[in-house]
């Protein structure tokens, strides 16, 4: 199962949650490809999630999947469905009380239209984005994403002209945070330290 973030600004993904969750406000967005969803949706500590599904062609929205108690009957199946192909499967999550945004389960025949475009990354772009993702900016003195980059062979003058080079295409923000686009990037990648 891959899961891919998202900015919420594509096209597509506007469409999709404005048809599933027409009151949604949030920023959250998530992409999770994966044959089967486990749609069960009960109050629990007070958690739970919404599920929708949508057919893509012609944005036709399934109603909400039956609410559940802890005490109800478990409706058969709901723990693992199958994703058809054009089928989209849009979750809703609070947990404890906030919400957590929204993750959009697809197959991967149909997930084409919503991924990212492969990017490119030099290897002292690419160490210092999982850098970034991975560890503080600074900690008691310390910067370990720089310690990190050099133990991977980047020195400081590389990981400052890669930090650059990220910040103008956009996968770190001006702070020197990652963005969306540079987890993508990177995806589950980490350091070994």
């Amino acid at each position: 199962m891959k899961v891919i973030h998202l900015t919420g600004k594509e096209p597509l993904v506007q469409a999709i949650v404005r048809r599933a969750y027409p009151s949604y406000r949030g920023n959250k967005f998530k992409l999770r490809i994966t044959d089967t969803v486990n749609a069960s949706s009960s109050w629990q500590g007070g958690s739970r999630d919404y599920y929708k599904f949508v057919k893509l062609d012609g944005m036709i929205v399934t109603d909400q999947m039956p609410a559940q108690s802890q005490f109800d009957k478990t409706v058969p199946g709901l723990n693992e469905v199958r994703l058809m192909d054009g089928v989209i499967c849009v979750e809703h999550s609070i947990f404890q009380g906030k919400d957590t945004g929204i993750t959009i389960h697809i197959c991967e025949a149909n997930a084409v239209p919503l991924l990212p475009a492969p990017v490119e990354l030099t290897e002292a772009e690419r160490i210092v984005l999982i850098a970034t993702k991975q560890l503080k900016g600074s900690y008691d003195g310390r910067k370990p994403r720089e310690e990190a980059a050099l133990e991977h062979g980047v020195d400081k003058e590389q990981y400052e002209a890669a930090k650059a080079s990220l910040i103008a295409r956009r996968f770190l923000n001006k702070a020197g945070a990652i963005t969306v686009d540079g987890r993508n990037a990177v995806g589950n990648e980490r350091l070994v330290l």
